[in-house]
C-alpha cells in the first residue's frame, strides 16, 4: 500500500507518468485505459455505480473506444514516432 500510495503522489506532482507506472507492473497504460472504459460502459448499461468512475459519469464509452482504435491504427501507419526529436523515444 505505501508503494502505491507512493506512486500516487508522484503521478499527482508530475514526477512520473501513468505509462511508466502501468510499466512498473508489467502492463500497457493504453490496455488499462481501454479495459477501464469498456470496464465502465458494462457497469453503466447495468445500472452499477462505482465510487472509482465518478467523473466518467455521462461520457460516450463507445465514441471513446472508436476513436482510440482510429487512433491506433493511423500510429501504426505513421510509424512509432521515435525519430520526432520532440520525441522522448529519440531522446535516448
Amino acid at each position: 500500500m505505501q508503494e502505491v500510495a507512493a506512486l500516487k503522489e508522484a503521478l499527482a506532482a508530475g514526477f512520473i507518468s501513468r505509462k511508466r507506472i502501468a510499466s512498473i507492473y508489467g502492463d500497457d497504460v493504453e490496455d488499462i485505459d481501454e479495459e477501464n472504459a469498456l470496464d465502465q460502459q458494462r457497469s453503466m448499461k447495468l445500472g452499477l455505480k462505482y465510487s472509482v468512475y465518478p467523473g466518467l459519469e455521462g461520457l460516450d464509452f463507445n465514441a471513446i473506444l472508436q476513436s482510440t482504435m482510429v487512433e491506433d491504427e493511423l500510429e501504426n501507419l505513421e510509424g512509432s514516432g521515435a525519430s520526432d526529436a520532440g520525441s522522448i523515444m529519440s531522446a535516448g
